[in-house]
């Protein structure tokens, strides 16, 4: 069943007025609320972000700022330093047992003449 084309029935029906159609809203938020954009290359926008001035701040306010851990130990050090310091029976002054003591050592015997001293060969 081959198709037969009808050309003086094809010009007819498209010189005839189309009908207009309202848009179809079911579904559709319109232009009035902010269409999300797609990516069509996030490689791209992500290259792009990073060069941006907004990112170069962002990574400078990060490595500006350190951990919380950080600041709080070293207030806690501080703070354990100057207890330690302030409290008497902590502190080396007020222990006679850790002062330190002063330690003389014997002279040692020098030898003088050292021809008398038995020389061996080794065998």
């Amino acid at each position: 069943m081959p198709v037969q084309f009808k050309i003086d029935d094809m010009l007819k029906k498209a010189q005839e007025p189309r009908p207009q159609y309202p848009p179809a809203r079911a579904g559709w938020n319109g232009p009035e609320e902010g269409q999300k954009k797609d990516n069509a290359n996030p490689t791209y926008e992500k290259l792009v972000y990073e060069s941006s001035p907004t990112a170069i701040r962002a990574q400078l306010r990060k490595a500006a700022w350190p951990h919380w851990s950080i600041p709080v130990t070293i207030a806690l050090l501080i703070f354990m330093l100057r207890m330690l310091r302030n409290t008497p029976q902590l502190t080396l002054e007020g222990t006679p047992e850790l002062r330190p003591r002063l330690l003389l050592m014997p002279k040692r015997q020098s030898l003088s003449d050292t021809t008398q001293l038995p020389t061996h060969e080794a065998a």
